[in-house]
């Protein structure tokens, strides 16, 4: 099948998307405080977010394609159910 390779790629993907973001999101935050750019807290919110951008982020993708991973393999397994099935209902 195709689409486990496919939900592998959205997997990476989604992985580098949440790093970039997390790095993007920690430099805004830390430039924010070095320059004293706008409110302090701004500058802590953001570096929060890229905190939850790298560690709750790729946990969140894995999930997620996991659970799409399940659906596929429940298919294989009831499909092969099937051919067992239908191995004993021959004569």
């Amino acid at each position: 099948m195709v689409t486990p390779v496919l939900i592998q790629i959205i997997f990476w993907a989604g992985i580098a998307l949440c790093l970039a973001m997390g790095w993007i999101h920690a430099g805004n935050g830390y430039t924010m405080l070095k320059h004293q750019i706008g409110s302090t807290s701004a500058g802590r919110i953001q570096l929060v977010i890229a905190l939850a951008y790298l560690i709750l982020g790729p946990v969140i993708i894995r999930v997620i394609c996991e659970f799409w991973i399940l659906f596929y393999r429940m298919n294989e397994t009831l499909t092969e159910i099937l051919n067992e099935i239908s191995k004993l209902e021959r004569p």
